[in-house]
């Protein structure tokens, strides 16, 4: 169920590479970037930025790591199903593996020994995993949040009274004083009609 697997040199310190999930191992952790995945295809790249020499060995199980079968401080493998593993990562370098993985639990572990009677994985290098296809939006990057638009300034009413202003209250300004010269202009003739027609009344 493993893909070929790839070896490329990794600086210490750095976040690994972008493929997949990313999981970190040191003395003596194993530090996956998320604690679920999907069910189908999953890629681990396994980052080692310890010392020492360490593996990325993917189990499937229900057991904690206090329940899982152990022989001097090591995890029997022979009673647990080992779906696929990173033999040996170096310090400060990186390899990646692909695997099929169904829904369920799983452990990621190291299960190099440490002296004759016990192990890294003993020592603290495992890490449990939930797969199952509900957990798939766990690796959709939540939108950040940008800031609120600023709210639309009020508009102010303009009061009966209150003069107006700018080209439009200008423009309204003369059509007013022509409109009223416009009317003067009408009763002026009005008037000097009607006196020409006294006028002629009386002669």
């Amino acid at each position: 169920m493993a893909s070929a697997l790839a070896m490329q040199p990794y600086a210490a310190g750095a976040q690994g590479v972008q493929l997949g999930r990313a999981v970190v191992l040191n003395e003596f952790s194993v530090t996956p970037d998320a604690a679920t995945a999907p069910a189908g295809s999953v890629t681990f790249n396994a980052v080692n930025n310890g010392r020492f020499g360490h593996e990325l060995a993917v189990i499937r199980t229900s057991l904690t790591a206090d329940q899982l079968p152990k022989v001097n401080g090591r995890v029997d493998e022979t009673r647990v199903e080992v779906v696929g593993r990173i033999a040996s990562v170096v310090g400060g370098a990186s390899a990646s593996i692909t695997l099929d993985l169904t829904a369920g639990q799983y452990m990621l572990i190291c299960n190099f020994p440490r002296g004759t009677t016990d192990g890294h994985f003993a020592s603290g290098m495992f890490s449990p995993l939930t797969v199952g296809a509900a957990n798939a939006a766990a690796f959709v990057a939540a939108p950040v949040p940008g800031p609120r638009p600023a709210a639309a300034p009020a508009q102010a009413t303009a009061s009966p009274t209150a003069p107006r202003t700018g080209n439009a209250g200008i423009a309204n300004s003369e059509a007013s004083t022509l409109a009223l010269g416009a009317a003067v202009a009408v009763a002026v003739m009005a008037t000097a009609a009607a006196r020409l027609r006294t006028r002629g009344r009386a002669e």
